[in-house]
């Protein structure tokens, strides 16, 4: 779905990376964890890559949407970051997000519910 997006950022000079994260039955905040784990990641290797750590964004569709509409907002915010990955200590400050096609409903219950897991029923 995003293969032509990035072929076509990555021709305008901009790094792609893809990330994977965990679906259901992996409920918020699991899979935001894997998202904060991965830009902890590309901004530990960044020079690696010769990239700006300072100049990191992410784009997301349909639920990797709602993903990086949160991640885009929530720099800082201990229950999203997780214990995932081996960078604990980077931030995962963003300084764009994309969000496209997300179902954005999502964030009531997320904030509503400070432990995350899945919507109530009730």
């Amino acid at each position: 779905m995003f293969g032509p997006k990035a072929l076509a950022l990555s021709k305008k000079g901009f790094a792609v990376a893809a990330v994977n994260y965990r679906l259901k039955p992996a409920y918020l905040p699991i899979p935001m964890y894997d998202v904060k784990a991965a830009i902890r990641w590309v901004r530990a290797h960044a020079t690696d890559y010769s990239l700006d750590p300072d100049k990191i964004g992410v784009l997301g569709g349909s639920a990797g949407a709602v993903l990086a509409a949160l991640a885009g907002t929530s720099a800082g915010v201990q229950e999203l970051e997780g214990e995932v990955g081996e960078f604990p200590g980077i931030s995962t400050r963003l300084q764009a997000a994309v969000a496209l096609a997300g179902v954005y409903r999502e964030f009531a219950w997320i904030v509503r519910s400070p432990e995350g897991g899945a919507p109530s029923q009730e």
